[in-house]
């Protein structure tokens, strides 16, 4: 009964399909990671805060009523 020696191996071809099918499954590891990593970032971009309801009161106009998302606040001294 002969054994298989390393030498052997290696000239079936085999070690090829093994780094073959390595690097493949790494490669759909990685895509999926980047697939995640864009969902994760990207969504929140679409996905809307809480919107805040206001009216904004113009003298001598009418009452506008104004929804958004807070973007940037400033406080404004009140006037005496």
């Amino acid at each position: 009964m002969k054994q298989n020696s390393l030498k052997d191996w290696f000239k079936s071809g085999a070690p090829g399909v093994w780094i073959s099918g390595g690097a493949v499954s790494i490669a759909v590891i990685m895509t999926i990671g980047l697939l995640a990593v864009i969902a994760v970032r990207g969504l929140g971009h679409f996905w809307p805060a809480d919107l805040v309801h206001a009216n904004y009161d113009v003298p001598g106009q009418a009452n506008h009523l104004v929804i958004g998302e807070v973007v940037q606040k400033e406080e404004v001294p009140r006037r005496v």
